[in-house]
């Protein structure tokens, strides 16, 4: 029996009125559904008249809410369409890929039982991977005239490895590439390989040791081995339909024109003194309005020009735009934009942005963002008193005790070289924020001059080793995770209670939810009285939900 079937039986007409007011009402059936769109594990168990209340005050509230907002035109507010398109993309996206990719991928027990069989064996081993077969059949000879394989592999290996003498570390079937694993399980302890093409050159391979492992859990592991080869199978689909969407869309891709818009954006930092990786709208060259319209992309209905793509680039947050001034940052961007693109104009010609599976959560989607936008609006004037900051800074400032840590800033850097070249201009007077805005590849702190701001201790255990060993106004270099770091420390802290000046904005941010949400709960009480809010309880008390839960 359907859920309406239910509120037949209990004598309920779906189409009757639960609440009614000037501009709105509520009908039994909106109600339901309005609890459907709820998470299960959110939804509320209404057994109770109060519950079924309570629950019916937000609807209205949140229909309130949702009127003020589409009065304002807050549905043209530039971050709630954007967001909202944003998540059409996704929804749409993830439809077409469930409907292009269903019934087409497949993995059987005698592929895992295969896989789970060669998983079994472990190796351990080094390799050296140069650009030519020449270079490599050179060093091979030399492994062979007895030349320790590490030696060479220092020398003349272009992988991440070499520093490490090739060493990769403990291997199983899967860990590289088929061809690479291929070669090196053929292998027993002590032998090496002859070379063969990788990605990047040609790779020679040698196995210190071999072991059959003994697993505690093969289930686990052969359902690991399911999903991985589900996973890469998956995406192999996905991969040849946005091919064959391609060909259906007639794309044609000039890369010449990334190529020259690249330049242009390079002309204008090189003009501007910039070589910062973080691009703005202040290194926008001067392009003309025919060149703005000059198409980079065309496909069936569309087209990408100069002007779009620049414009898909400043929609990105700031911490991870592409470099506009690099092709190869670039052509990948433009290429996952005409894959999102492509997708949306195929799933709403196959009529996916009309099914329940998109239309319903779009909906769910759009309205959140109108509320959470009219929300932001109605109390964007909304403000702590300071003398109210004042007293509940005399009443609780022990709970703003500060933290003992550092003030700091950095520049982060990719060699050695660039980190003493770095050191030479500091130590030449030159100011480290400007060095920092110019040179660091960081994009949290460049933009700010390397500020790293306050960093309690235990926040960042690295960088509190490297604060242990350095003077307050010291600069050093150090070895991090994130390539050459010179670090300046500019403040030690230690705990102490705060002046009120110190934590006032704290205590601003701490109180100031409570203050709005009291303002939005005035703005509804004379709302709701203005509207007259009328509920038929006896009703309410008939929907009844209790065989769903």
């Amino acid at each position: 029996m359907g859920l309406f079937s239910t509120m037949f039986a209990a004598a309920v007409d779906p189409d009757a009125t639960l609440a009614e007011w000037e501009g709105g009402s509520i009908t039994v059936s909106d109600y339901v559904r309005w609890w459907q769109r709820i998470d299960p594990k959110d939804r509320p168990q209404l057994s109770t008249l109060e519950e079924k209340r309570r629950f019916l005050e937000n609807m209205i509230d949140a229909n309130l809410m949702l009127a003020e907002a589409e009065s304002l035109g807050v549905q043209k507010f530039r971050n709630v369409y954007e967001w909202i398109a944003r998540k059409k993309v996704i929804l749409l996206t993830n439809a077409l890929n469930a409907l292009a990719t269903r019934g087409r991928v497949h993995v059987d027990s005698l592929e895992v039982e295969e896989f789970y069989r060669r998983r079994l064996t472990q190796i351990t081993a080094r390799h050296i991977i140069v650009p030519t077969y020449e270079r490599a059949k050179a060093i091979l000879d030399s492994i062979k005239a007895g030349v320790p394989f590490e030696e060479l592999a220092v020398r003349y290996s272009t992988d991440a490895a070499a520093p490490n003498g090739g060493y990769v570390g403990a291997v199983r079937w899967g860990d590289f590439t088929d061809r690479w694993c291929e070669h090196a399980f053929a292998l027993e302890p002590g032998e090496v390989c002859e070379p063969f093409m990788v990605e990047g050159g040609y790779a020679i391979i040698k196995v210190e040791s071999k072991t059959l492992l003994e697993l505690e859990d093969p289930d686990r592991e052969r359902r690991l081995i399911h999903d991985r080869l589900y996973r890469e199978r998956y995406f192999n689909e996905l991969a040849a339909f946005r091919d064959s969407l391609k060909l259906a869309y007639h794309v044609d891709f000039d890369e010449s024109r990334v190529i020259d818009l690249a330049a242009r954006f390079a002309e204008k930092m090189k003009e501007m003194g910039l070589t910062s990786a973080v691009i703005d709208v202040d290194v926008i060259p001067d392009l003309t309005e025919a060149e703005r319209n000059t198409p980079i992309v065309k496909f069936d209905g569309g087209a990408f020009t100069y002007g779009d793509v620049i414009s898909m680039i400043l929609a990105q947050p700031y911490v991870v735009r592409p470099r506009m001034d690099n092709p190869d940052e670039l052509i990948p961007f433009i290429s996952r934009n005409l894959n999102d693109t492509l997708t949306v104009m195929e799933a709403i010609k196959r009529g996916l942005d009309r099914s329940p599976e998109v239309r319903i959560p779009i909906e769910k989607i759009r309205q959140k963002r109108m509320i959470q936008a009219f929300y932001r609006y109605l109390t964007h004037e909304v403000d702590v008193p300071d003398d109210t900051l004042l007293t509940y800074f005399q009443a609780h400032r022990e709970d703003y005790r500060l933290e003992p840590g550092h003030v700091a800033s950095k520049i982060v850097v990719g060699t050695r070289e660039a980190a003493d070249s770095v050191m030479m201009r500091l130590e030449a007077g030159e100011a480290f924020e400007d060095i920092a805005r110019e040179r660091s590849r960081d994009p949290f702190t460049a933009p700010k001059g390397g500020d790293m701001g306050f960093l309690p201790i235990g926040k960042d255990i690295e960088f509190d080793g490297f604060f242990e060993e350095m003077k307050v106004g010291e600069k050093q270099i150090f070895r991090s995770v994130e390539g050459y770091v010179v670090l300046w420390l500019r403040e030690k802290r230690e705990s102490r209670l705060p002046a009120f000046e110190e934590v006032k904005e704290r205590i601003r941010k701490d109180l100031l939810p409570s203050f709005k949400d009291r303002f939005l709960s005035d703005w509804l009480a004379r709302r709701r009285q203005k509207v007259g809010i009328k509920i038929d309880e006896d009703l309410l008390s008939r929907v009844d939900f209790s065989a769903f839960h």
